[in-house]
């Protein structure tokens, strides 16, 4: 018998299409699923498939309209306030952004407390607290009861919240998108601290994803959802090998992979030229922040060149710098951070010369800017078309047809004119994204730079959107700087990537060159850690430790602390950024090259 189940549940939405007018939305249509002792089971689908209100439905934070929830084969009575409350007590969510999950005027021991004092724990409630966080790998638990949830990265906080609903004892765990917004090597501790609760504590989970490569490292069976109903169904295994469905197969297609390559539509990568005029310089690039510390250096002398018609990527975990990287090119690092040192020439020319009106003037002209959450970018009052013409108000431009200038903007990431009389939140997060971007044209830039612009999109619409990006970088030769913690975007996008860690490059060089040879055991690792449909869990690599505390002294190789292939000079001796043998574009920041790679087995293909 099933310990949670659902037996042909329907929920309908009414959405309003205008003052008086309503249509009923169907959400879920007559779903079944089920959940074994000790399973981990996914249900998968893109956005607007139903996922999400399945697991809302799941925990009873949505009544269905028709069908039935049921516990240990026991359907719910939604009538009975007892029932539900027992129910809610062993049935617990995980939601996809741990920081809004988490109230950030409390810190850590408020938080894993507070379910213990409503359900009236009776035991020592220090020593649960500890217990808690042990066993969500927080080592040691007391440097963590104090702290706030803007003290810790994201994965430190999603294990946080993952110690409050394990603080219940539940017995299931419905996990939403729980490492959606994490790096890849943070996503596989999670991934595995699932795995291992499930086999030390016997919890079951539902894992709600659009991701099928977590989905194949993870899970036991899939549900896959499209428009509300279960289309396909099965052990992962089986069904990702032999898929039935268009729309199973295209999730896999849309699964990021560093061993392909994103085709720009109408047409087939045929890579871009490398060795051009270059339109990015950056030389010597410290900048850093102010902080009740002190001065705290984040960057650190940073040098590269980026030619017309690249796309150049830039990788790392965060916390790495990367972002950093972004706000200085675009000379936006406003205090408390500061860029101490270097120069950003864009076009010949060194843009941290200009007056502010002509470097007000020269972003959106001669450069461009596409940040991650597309919503915060957009005015949620105004019209897209009032946005379009401000920027042109702003930078004086020719309002003449100024219409069609829109509308040619907008056919580049396939948005129709229609898109210009509606709100932001009108449109899907796609339609969003590609509407920034479309913004981001509007001037005719020579460069953009894109600031992980697909995190928190489901695989479907990233997907698009890097073809869109591909697509028009290819049409307009233009020049990218395309930043994210994800490589295997990179891997499937750029010409160029340079990978960072603590402030500064460790290896660059081109994408074929990088995945097939990588001289840094951190790009090694980080190549390895990635996911993907039918590799082994097993051949999965984990990158130990954390990410550089900037705060600290840095003496020696910066991974050093967490390298496997580490040796004692590696503590002392910071390595210098040298090129790689017969190879003109390829740098490597290791001093054990190539005695590393003699013990260590490359990641596999497929």
């Amino acid at each position: 018998m099933s310990i949670i189940s659902t037996e042909k549940i329907t929920k309908v939405f009414v959405k309003r299409t205008g003052y008086l007018s309503r249509e009923n939305v169907v959400a879920l249509d007559r779903v079944t699923v089920e959940l074994n002792s000790k399973e981990i089971v996914g249900i998968v689908g893109a956005s607007g498939s139903g996922k999400s209100t399945l697991a809302k439905t799941l925990v009873l934070m949505h009544k269905p309209d028709s069908g039935k929830v049921l516990y240990n084969g026991k359907p719910i009575d939604f009538k009975k306030s007892r029932e539900i409350s027992a129910y809610r007590k062993k049935v617990q969510m995980v939601f996809q952004d741990p920081y809004a999950s988490l109230d950030p005027n409390h810190d850590v021991e408020w938080h894993i407390k507070r379910p213990l004092l409503l359900h009236r724990y009776s035991g020592n409630m220090d020593n649960r607290v500890d217990e808690l966080l042990e066993m969500v790998t927080l080592h040691p638990a007391h440097y963590y009861r104090k702290k706030f949830p803007y003290q810790l990265s994201g994965g430190q906080r999603q294990r946080v919240y993952l110690a409050r609903v394990l603080a219940l004892e539940p017995e299931v765990v419905i996990a939403d998108e729980p490492v959606s917004m994490l790096d890849m090597s943070v996503r596989i501790d999670i991934l595995s601290l699932i795995t291992k609760l499930r086999d030390t504590l016997g919890l079951s989970f539902f894992y709600i994803t659009h991701d099928l490569n977590t989905v194949s490292y993870l899970t036991d069976r899939i549900y896959v959802i499209e428009n509300g109903s279960v289309v396909e169904q099965g052990p992962t295994s089986q069904i990702l090998a032999n898929p039935r469905t268009d729309y199973t197969k295209s999730l896999i297609q849309a699964a990021p992979d560093p061993y392909k390559r994103i085709e720009p539509y109408g047409g087939t990568d045929t890579g871009s030229v490398v060795y051009g005029e270059q339109v990015l310089k950056v030389k010597e690039l410290s900048a850093g922040y102010h902080t009740s510390d002190g001065f705290v250096d984040i960057l650190s002398d940073l040098n590269f060149n980026v030619s017309r018609g690249e796309i150049f990527g830039i990788a790392g975990e965060s916390g790495s710098g990367k972002s950093t990287v972004a706000q200085a090119v675009f000379s936006m690092l406003d205090y408390p951070g500061e860029i101490t040192h270097g120069t950003v020439e864009v076009n010949g020319e060194n843009i941290y010369n200009y007056s502010e009106n002509k470097l007000r003037s020269s972003r959106g002209k001669r450069m461009s800017y596409v940040p991650q959450a597309a919503m915060n970018s957009l005015n949620p009052v105004r019209r897209i078309e009032d946005q379009f013409i401000d920027l042109f108000m702003a930078h004086n431009i020719d309002m003449e047809d100024y219409h069609r200038k829109f509308v040619d903007k907008l056919s580049l990431v396939r948005l129709n004119e229609s898109v210009l009389r509606l709100f932001p939140y009108e449109l899907s997060g796609g339609m969003r994204q590609r509407v920034v971007i479309a913004m981001a044209l509007l001037l005719d830039p020579t460069l953009i730079i894109f600031d992980e612009p697909t995190t928190g999109l489901d695989v479907l619409v990233e997907y698009e959107i890097l073809r869109d990006i591909k697509s028009i970088q290819r049409k307009l030769n233009l020049t990218i700087v395309f930043i994210t913690h994800d490589l295997s975007i990179l891997f499937e996008i750029a010409d160029r990537i340079g990978v960072m860690y603590g402030g500064e490059f460790v290896e660059m060089g081109n994408v074929k060159e990088l995945l097939a040879s990588p001289h840094h055991p951190y790009t090694y690792l980080l190549i390895g850690s990635i996911p993907r449909i039918g590799i082994p869990k097993d051949k999965v690599m984990r990158i130990p430790g954390t990410s550089l505390d900037f705060r600290s002294p840095r003496t020696g190789c910066l991974f050093s602390d967490r390298c496997p292939f580490a040796a004692p000079e590696c503590k002392v001796t910071h390595p210098d950024f040298v090129q790689a043998k017969d190879n003109p574009v390829h740098y490597y920041r290791c001093i054990r090259y190539p005695e590393w790679k003699e013990a260590a087995p490359m990641p596999m293909k497929s």
